[in-house]
């Protein structure tokens, strides 16, 4: 049975809880308490697979409580669930819940996000992928400059940078994004794609520059960074056009960022990478199932696990853990992960048949089952579109 640990300072709050929760005294090891100290002697008796925090609380707040909850014990789930929080308090609690849920509620939501949350942290936490990071010598820190987009104004960041500014003019005029005229200023760029959008974009250029050398001949960077931006682009497009509007947040920067593992892979373990080509050219099978035979895991489970260790959205971090494979998700909903793995292989699709490498493919019944199957060639049209502009 999964442990859970409620937190909160307010008893009618517990006991309220405690009756939403009564059906899932079977299925749940449930546990409640009113303070972050208490929570934190009940974590040091046993370990408990998710906490689940009120953010303000007298003494320790929330926020505080799952700070130590992330140094002290990594796996757990953190998630704050509250009813007032303050702009404040929600960014000192952005970076280390996985989840923030708004009181009110629904039993059945609650324990969906639990379960959801648990399945990609027990995906990213087998042996195989913890034993193989453990080879990683160095793992790349998350760019600065992303943190700096918290606090400074984004136009003027991105206004000192003359490639970054171009960069940003270039995914603001695409075809993906369907602006009704040229924008030609980083504040009016900014202001039409939006910041999620943006964090995304800085993030990934900054992620890339990281990996200035790569020793593996058959391995692309610019290659890859475009692929990476069409995707972002696309992810963005698919999203819009098929998803709720709860999922529309950094769909851009989970498709950017959904082949981060190959950089990995190809700066931090070269010489076996080019096994990787290798074996997928020979037996023409997609690059992540050759990475599976040499590594036990593949580019998806480890850029996941990066992005997880960066402290990203988990909605993020799953689009990317799971791009090839969705059907394995617990979640079988229409989300961010839908619109990569449909951007990833239309993408694919295009590039691929130029440079003869065996490319990605459709999840088809996961795709049927969404009820999105048949809008895939709208998408490739887009992609099209896309192409000749830059053309």
């Amino acid at each position: 049975m999964r442990r859970v640990l409620f937190v909160d300072d307010e008893p009618n709050v517990l006991n309220g809880l405690r009756r939403m929760l009564r059906p899932l005294r079977d299925e749940w090891d449930i546990q409640f308490c009113d303070s972050g100290n208490i929570a934190l002697k009940e974590l040091s008796a046993g370990p408990f697979d998710v906490v689940v925090t009120d953010m303000r609380m007298s003494g320790m707040d929330g926020a505080d409580l799952l700070n130590e909850v992330a140094k002290l014990y990594p796996q757990t789930v953190r998630i704050v669930l509250s009813g007032q929080c303050d702009q404040a308090s929600m960014f000192r609690c952005v970076n280390v819940a996985h989840q923030i849920m708004a009181k009110p509620c629904d039993a059945e939501l609650l324990k969906q996000t639990m379960i959801r949350a648990c399945a990609l942290r027990d995906l990213l936490s087998q042996p195989n992928l913890t034993e193989l990071i453990s080879q990683v010598v160095h793992l790349p820190s998350l760019p600065s400059v992303y943190l700096d987009l918290s606090v400074r104004k984004i136009a003027e960041i991105i206004s000192q940078d003359v490639a970054m500014t171009a960069k940003v003019l270039q995914v603001a005029n695409s075809a993906f994004f369907g602006l009704s005229q040229r924008v030609s200023d980083t504040q009016r760029a900014v202001a039409m794609l939006g910041t999620s959008t943006i964090s995304g974009l800085v993030l990934s250029c900054n992620v890339f520059s990281q990996f200035s050398s790569v020793k593996v001949k058959e391995f692309s960077i610019d290659a890859m960074m475009k692929h990476s931006m069409a995707v972002g682009g696309l992810t963005s497009t698919i999203a819009g056009a098929c998803l709720p509007d709860t999922e529309l947040k950094d769909c851009f920067m989970a498709g950017a960022l959904h082949d981060i593992g190959k950089l990995v892979f190809a700066a931090r373990m070269s010489s076996r990478y080019k096994d990787v080509y290798e074996i997928a050219k020979s037996e023409q099978v997609p690059i992540w199932t050759a990475e599976q035979e040499v590594f036990g895991a593949t580019h998806a489970e480890v850029g996941a696990y990066l992005l997880g260790l960066w402290g990203l959205p988990d909605r993020v971090v799953e689009a990317v853990a799971y791009h090839h494979t969705p059907e394995n998700c617990v979640h079988q909903e229409l989300c961010q992960l839908s619109a990569v793995h449909m951007a990833d292989v239309i993408e694919q699709e295009v590039s691929n048949c130029k440079t003869g490498t065996y490319p990605a493919v459709f999840s088809e019944d996961y795709l049927r089952k969404l009820k999105v199957w048949n809008r895939l060639d709208e998408w490739r049209d887009k992609l099209s579109q896309l192409q000749e502009e830059a053309a």
